[in-house]
């Protein structure tokens, strides 16, 4: 049986080692930086085959396309029974379309632009992206 002070300074001890400080702790990768230097080749394996290409001033442009539902609420899924009412489910959410376009020059993706319909913040943007780039960025 440990003493209370042995226990407590132990116990001080696994306290502070989960503690680490802010510079320890990596911070997620933009994926828009993550995809920098792929191939046509790599993009296609990770993200399919693009819905759009273009090529334009010695660019490549490849573009994906998809669309998600935002601020749908919690219990929209859930079937009703009709009998005394509804609960309130919250709204059925809003359709958000992502557009990604992968930049290649000189045949390596130099960037990587994400573009929200209706315009969303920058961490609604790559939520709504997330389902296209996953696979690219490895999240």
């Amino acid at each position: 049986m440990l003493r209370p002070p042995l226990f407590a300074a132990a116990l001080a001890v696994l306290l502070l080692a989960g503690c680490g400080s802010p510079a320890d702790q990596t911070p997620p990768r933009d994926p828009r930086v993550a995809v920098i230097g792929l191939d046509e080749g790599g993009v296609t394996a990770c993200a399919g085959p693009p819905q759009g290409r273009s090529e334009s001033g010695g660019a490549t442009y490849l573009v994906y396309r998809t669309e998600e539902t935002l601020g749908k609420g919690n219990l929209q899924d859930t079937p009703r029974i009709p009998v005394i009412g509804s609960f309130s489910t919250g709204g059925p959410g809003y359709r958000a379309l992502c557009e990604a376009t992968f930049v290649l020059r000189g045949g390596k993706v130099a960037a990587l632009t994400l573009r929200t319909d209706p315009p969303q913040d920058d961490a609604t943007t790559r939520e709504v992206c997330a389902p296209l780039i996953a696979h690219c960025t490895g999240g």
